[in-house]
């Protein structure tokens, strides 16, 4: 949050307000993070074949290890957390939405 403010030349209380309040900037921050974990993916899966061999030989006896490739993996409750739509028009329909929720009470 701090990096992309200074890119931006803003204060982070702008960034938070925009993530709050600004769909269009909500998609495109979306959109980046997509591509950001598309990247971090395509990486880990080229990674993918020495990683296996490495956890294999690390788990051997050991739970924690075994408990941790598990979590990694999405066996266990440690899935990421989802990323918002990168459609500006379905964000504007749920900023619509929320609104309308908060004014009806």
């Amino acid at each position: 949050m701090t990096q992309a403010a200074a890119v931006a030349g803003v204060d982070r209380a702008t960034v938070h307000r925009w993530l709050k309040d600004d769909c269009a900037f909500q998609a495109e921050w979306n959109r980046e993070r997509l591509a950001l974990r598309e990247r971090m993916t395509a990486r880990l899966t080229r990674l993918a074949e020495k990683a296996v061999d490495c956890i294999e030989m690390a788990v051997g006896n050991d739970p924690k290890t075994a408990l941790a490739v598990l979590k990694g993996i999405g066996l266990l409750s440690g899935q990421s957390p989802p990323i918002g739509s990168a459609d500006l028009t379905d964000l504007e329909k749920e900023a619509r939405e929320r609104d309308f929720m908060r004014w009806i009470g």
